[in-house]
């Protein structure tokens, strides 16, 4: 009898588990948006049920104008990282922002159904690589403005350099840390180098000052210097970390981004130091 009532209390644990945990939609507004377009705040936060990582998309009438995702959250407020914009939309204060993702019902009120999809997953701290938020096709390097022999591939970009690696890697370490970085680790053996640069949120400082929460966001890049037939190949790869408390979330630095061109013209600057 014991063995039955334990297997009738598993089975409606699991059903009454099934039942709390659908689709849900939180809704905000964009109140504020960065001058450079990195990250914008908006107009709900944890008391909704937003959570570091969460995906959303920005819309206006019904249309889609952006995807992102959240990187800092406070109780009534939250800010997110623009991942990609449509083209010919612009993202205004007063937009609308929708958040989708599997939860309990019970912490957010929720409409069952949504035209909008999850848009990062439940893996919030997993970079989405075929996610078109980070897969650009097909882009004419001058328009967004590298030094021409920098080769976009994805998220991730490489240059050829004239010189051996020996020196490709020491002059990596010097332009980076004269570009305010710091090498966080490094590996002539192997030839890589990681190097990390705090993100200014001055827009956030502002909004909250008076926070106690241990916030830190950082840009990081994994550079790696292989020999190439009779010159060096470099590799960059370039990642944002965000860390709230006990939550942490790295995504890859989109194409075409503040981050993304900085990175690419110091890989450029590399190279000129190196072959000269």
């Amino acid at each position: 009898m014991k063995k039955i009532s334990l297997v009738l209390f598993i089975i409606s644990f699991f059903c009454v588990s099934a039942a709390f945990s659908e689709e849900v939609e939180i809704s905000a507004k964009v109140m504020d948006i960065n001058p450079d377009l990195e990250f914008f705040v908006i107009d709900s936060g944890g008391d909704k049920g937003i959570e570091l990582g969460d995906g959303l998309i920005v819309h206006s009438s019904g249309e889609k104008i952006a995807e992102a995702y959240i990187i800092e959250v406070r109780p009534a407020v939250s800010a997110a990282a623009i991942l990609k914009i449509e083209e010919g939309r612009e993202i205004r204060e007063g937009d609308n922002t929708i958040i989708v993702k599997r939860t309990d019902t019970e912490k957010v009120a929720a409409r069952p159904t949504s035209k909008w999809t999850p848009l990062l997953g439940p893996g919030r701290d997993e970079l989405p690589q075929e996610s078109s938020a980070i897969s650009p096709g097909h882009m004419e390097i001058t328009d967004i403005g590298y030094a021409p022999p920098v080769t976009p591939e994805g998220i991730v970009f490489e240059i050829n350099i004239d010189s051996k690696p020996e020196i490709v890697f020491s002059y990596a370490g010097l332009v980076l840390r004269e570009n305010g970085y710091s090498v966080t680790s490094s590996s002539r053996i192997t030839g890589t180098l990681v190097a990390t640069k705090p993100i200014e949120l001055s827009l956030l400082k502002e909004l909250w000052a008076d926070s106690i929460a241990a916030i830190d966001h950082k840009v990081m890049a994994s550079f790696e210097i292989k020999p190439d037939s009779d010159s060096t190949k470099l590799k960059v790869a370039p990642y944002r970390e965000h860390t709230q408390k006990d939550k942490y979330i790295k995504r890859a630095v989109p194409p075409g981004s503040k981050y993304y061109k900085e990175l690419a013209n110091i890989a450029y600057i590399i190279k000129k130091r190196s072959e000269y």
